[in-house]
């Protein structure tokens, strides 16, 4: 029997894939016996779940302790000053590469709820992973196990500001240390070896990490404009990838962020440009250049990916009215135009690395032995897919595709300009009614995920692509 149960509260605040959320959504949802009973049909113990969040999702802390990302009042940088900004941006610096720009900020697992004053709070991926507690699958972090429980429900946490390719080689390290983990409680308790094997469930950008390692593992992708050879290093790992509103082809929400900076809601600071322009991520979620995201004045297409664009058009961190923000993340810098060289770099580096990160993703193949793959694809709201430049240089939406109302549905299925099936080899293709900001606890969404995870019955529609 379906009930009304709590009004979830979600703030998986994610623009650059569009999983903003300026207010708090009310959803609808099964109760407690609509999952355990969905959970009962199964008969045999189910391969370890690790839940990977979308951009945004993780907690980040300081090395002082301070909260960088996830939390807003006492023990929380002010996002709204210039040590806020200076703690959530990355360093840029000529003459190095991204991956070894870092700082003194950490992520601290994933954001199951954001804080914003004492008191008063925001859940973010609590629906998911309470569906999957009550569906039978068990967090660590929770009460004790019960006779027959085990523990089968993991969260990656990362740092999505950093490259996702090293985000995925942080997954490989989190799934051999929840391995061991594993391993050593099945020991513990008595139980008997099994071969130990993954199911991952990711949210929006964490497709693109889960992705990445199925297909490379913890390799990093070529410089020099060659496609990598995919060896499924990570597949080994992995039982079933689903996907949930996945930009797999990019968002132009993408191209508007990293333009614009990020407004979260009305009563959160907003994310400059400056900040944002730093994040690596963020360039790899641009749309592909195929696909005609963006046009001229005069309709001629414009490649996302040339510096030159980006420039010419004093976009993001080129922009005159970023300088007094760049001046506060790098303060030891003379002048205006040595700043502007500083940042100019850093975006070349960025795009750079971004089409190669997207060119290793885009690499046909076919799926190993024992691994499906699933998408679940928002395809309830009208989505920007293409953007004009006015005579001023603002950017305004001339086209639509069905979508989430942030990743178009060609886009989640990673499907060619023409509408044709692209590289990923989908097992099925699940659409849900639904805009991106409520998927991960949407009714429909939570039946049918249990149901590949757990080998169910599916009653509901789904598709072969």
């Amino acid at each position: 029997m379906k009930t009304r149960i709590d009004r979830i509260l979600a703030f998986m605040v994610v623009a650059l894939t569009g999983i903003l959320l300026n207010s708090c959504a009310g959803t609808a949802g099964l109760d407690d016996e609509d999952y355990a009973s969905v959970a009962r049909l199964n008969k045999r113990e189910p391969n370890p779940v690790i839940v990977i969040p979308g951009i945004l999702g993780s907690r980040l802390v300081s090395d002082d302790g301070k909260v960088v990302w996830g939390a807003y009042g006492i023990g929380a940088i002010r996002h709204g000053s210039a040590n806020g900004r200076r703690a959530l941006a990355l360093p840029m610096r000529r003459n190095s590469g991204l991956g070894s720009l870092t700082d003194e900020v950490q992520q601290d697992g994933t954001l199951d709820r954001l804080t914003l004053s004492p008191g008063i709070g925001l859940k973010a991926y609590h629906g998911l992973l309470k569906a999957l507690v009550i569906g039978g699958y068990r967090d660590d972090k929770n009460r004790p196990p019960k006779a027959g429980e085990h523990i089968s429900c993991f969260e990656f946490g990362y740092d999505w500001r950093r490259p996702n390719a090293e985000n995925a080689a942080a997954l490989g390290k989190f799934i051999e240390e929840t391995r061991r983990f594993i391993r050593a409680e099945r020991i513990r308790r008595g139980l008997p070896e099994r071969e130990i094997k993954f199911d991952i469930v990711a949210h929006s950008m964490g497709g693109l990490v889960g992705r990445y390692y199925m297909m490379y593992g913890d390799a990093t992708p070529p410089t020099d404009g060659t496609r990598p050879q995919v060896t499924w290093a990570g597949a080994r790992s992995v039982h079933r990838f689903i996907q949930v509103g996945t930009p797999n082809n990019g968002s132009a929400e993408a191209i508007l962020q990293l333009k614009d900076g990020m407004v979260l809601s009305s009563f959160v600071p907003k994310f400059q440009a400056a900040v944002i322009g730093t994040f690596p991520s963020t360039y790899e979620l641009l749309p592909r250049a195929a696909d005609q995201p963006l046009v001229d004045a005069l309709g001629r297409q414009l490649d996302p990916f040339d510096p030159a664009v980006w420039k010419r058009y004093q976009w993001g961190l080129a922009a005159p009215s970023q300088d007094k923000y760049l001046q506060q993340l790098l303060p030891g810098t003379r002048d205006r135009a040595t700043r502007l060289e500083i940042a100019l770099d850093h975006q070349r580096k960025s795009l750079a690395a971004a089409k190669a990160f997207q060119m290793a993703l885009d690499c046909r193949c076919t799926l190993p032995a024992g691994v499906t793959m699933h998408a679940f694809v928002g395809n309830a709201k009208p989505t920007v897919s293409q953007l004009q430049v006015m005579a001023d240089g603002s950017l305004t939406p001339i086209a639509y595709q069905h979508g989430d109302n942030t990743v178009t549905a060609r886009s989640a299925l990673a499907r060619t300009p023409d509408d044709r099936p692209g590289p990923i080899p989908w097992t099925s293709v699940h659409t849900i009614n639904a805009p991106h900001m409520t998927l991960p606890v949407q009714p429909d969404f939570i039946r049918q995920l249990l149901a590949i995870l757990l080998d169910l019955p599916d009653t509901e529609a789904s598709t072969r692509p």
